[in-house]
């Protein structure tokens, strides 16, 4: 058939560089498999529940690594964050993490460190009061299978001089699916969530 190209006729030297614009593209064009190096979606702000001490984020599929951003959040009684992982409906677990935490602070014999552990989440240590406005950022990585490595530093208002932190690991008996934000005790009086979601090639 004259009208028909052959599948090897059309090149990328055959096509302008402003021919193919993204309106032209299905949404469901590109994927992983079409593409090389990471893919990243930034999540839109999250306000956090007032009325309720945690927030679910559904994970996208493929992610390697998950960025929050941590702005102005506190609580109604005490406010130690805390993560879990999930692998699906509303299911987190709540055991088998590695992790320590504590924090930093000025004093007048030098830079001093408090530190504690915790095997039931992610969690931060020394933010145990109502008063704190947390501003910060928590990172978690995947470098393989369903293991899942946790950072953290943020600044809280109550003690403008400490530095709190916390990092471990967490294998979880399948594919991550979700995270639950949430506090020690008592309910969100305030506070916003970045999360921006890095995507792998698989």
């Amino acid at each position: 058939d004259a009208d028909t190209l052959a599948s090897n006729a059309v090149t990328t030297v055959k096509i302008a560089n402003d021919a193919v614009a993204t309106a032209k593209i299905a949404n469901n064009a590109v994927t992983s498999a079409k593409s090389t190096g990471l893919q990243r979606r930034i999540a839109t702000s999250v306000t956090l529940p007032t009325n309720t001490d945690g927030y679910v984020h559904n994970v996208t599929t493929g992610v390697k690594k998950i960025e929050i951003i941590l702005s102005e959040v506190s609580a109604t009684s005490n406010s130690q964050i805390h993560i879990k992982l999930g692998t699906g409906g509303n299911s987190f677990e709540g055991s088998g993490y590695g992790h320590a935490m504590g924090y930093h602070r000025s004093s007048s014999t030098g830079r001093e460190g408090t530190v504690s552990n915790s095997t039931g989440a992610f969690e931060s240590y020394g933010l145990d009061a109502a008063s704190y406005s947390i501003f910060g950022k928590w990172e978690l990585n995947n470098p393989q299978g369903n293991t899942w490595v946790s950072d953290f530093t943020v600044w809280g208002s109550d003690a403008s001089n400490h530095q709190f932190w916390g990092t471990g690991y967490k294998t979880l008996s399948n594919t991550l699916a979700q995270i639950i934000f949430f506090i020690e005790s008592g309910n969100f009086d305030a506070g916003y969530l970045t999360i921006i979601e890095t995507m792998g090639d698989t």
